[in-house]
């Protein structure tokens, strides 16, 4: 497995995406902190401009982005770990 370049950035407390120079893949973290479902919208530029499928590392969910946007369902304390899709 190649290592993991992580993305960081603040989304209202729920995405983080982190650089680290020694990886070559990028990781989107997403957790929902609280009781309630809720859906984070990513327009896909904030993505590295990554337009194919997303998966989560912990379930093996898939995402797609729709018009520009990966738009992805939190439930209640929910952890995604988004890597693009090989």
């Amino acid at each position: 497995m190649a290592p993991l370049k992580l993305q960081i950035m603040m989304i209202s407390n729920s995405r983080r995406n982190r650089n680290i120079p020694e990886g070559d893949r990028v990781v989107v973290t997403l957790t929902n902190v609280t009781k309630f479902k809720h859906r984070v919208e990513i327009p896909i530029e904030e993505m590295n401009g990554y337009k194919g499928h997303w998966q989560d590392l912990l379930s093996e969910k898939e995402f797609s982005p729709k018009k520009e946007r990966l738009s992805i369902p939190l439930q209640p304390y929910d952890v995604l770990w988004l890597v693009p899709h090989t």
